[in-house]
């Protein structure tokens, strides 16, 4: 038995999906220290893509951060470019955290492939910021074999999340627009360009 313990439809199924935590690169944009109160932050949280308490492997664990670490030097100055351009108050869409979980396949030569939003931040441009940033990196060293389980390609997630600080109140005094979750455009998912 393997110990992330996958159905044998292999991680696309949806048993996986319950169970699995995406990768996660967390981040909020400094763009304009003045207009900003938000700041850029480089945690990277815990990648959990077995059930909770089943231990990696070192070799797993070792590509895992190698990978945190490929998609996040990728996508940090990817969003504050693009938070600059399309919210640059950050009254619009950095009151909240947004968070784009992504799929992506990952070949036995580390050859990534059908990179997807699987989740949106509800922010367009940000989901589209995740998928350049994967789509960037292009190959990853391959993975050991207890990452692929015997097979020639895995299906992983990902996720990109903008940590917002609280500056909502300050958005709404200022009488800045601002765009709740509720009022938010819907985001669909980006195209592969």
């Amino acid at each position: 038995m393997s110990r992330c313990s996958w159905p044998a439809g292999g991680p696309a199924t949806g048993a996986l999906r319950r169970r699995a935590r995406p990768i996660e690169v967390i981040g909020a944009p400094r763009v304009r220290p003045t207009l900003l109160v938000a700041i850029l932050v480089a945690c990277l949280s815990a990648c959990r893509t077995t059930p909770r308490g089943s231990p990696l492997s070192p070799a797993a664990k070792s590509y895992l951060e190698t990978v945190k670490a490929a998609f996040g030097g990728a996508w940090k100055p990817r969003v504050i470019d693009a938070a600059s351009r399309n919210d640059p108050t950050g009254c619009l869409y950095s009151t909240r955290d947004r968070r784009t979980v992504l799929t992506f396949t990952v070949e036995g030569d580390g050859q990534i492939s059908d990179i997807r939003v699987a989740t949106s931040s509800g922010a367009r441009y940000l989901d589209e910021v995740a998928v350049e940033s994967i789509k960037s990196v292009r190959k990853l060293d391959p993975p050991p074999p207890e990452v692929m389980k015997g097979a020639p390609r895995q299906e992983l997630p990902f996720a990109f999340t903008l940590r917002a600080r609280d500056h909502a109140e300050r958005c709404s005094r200022s009488g800045l627009p601002s765009i709740s979750a509720a009022e938010s455009p819907p985001s669909g998912t980006s195209s592969g360009r």
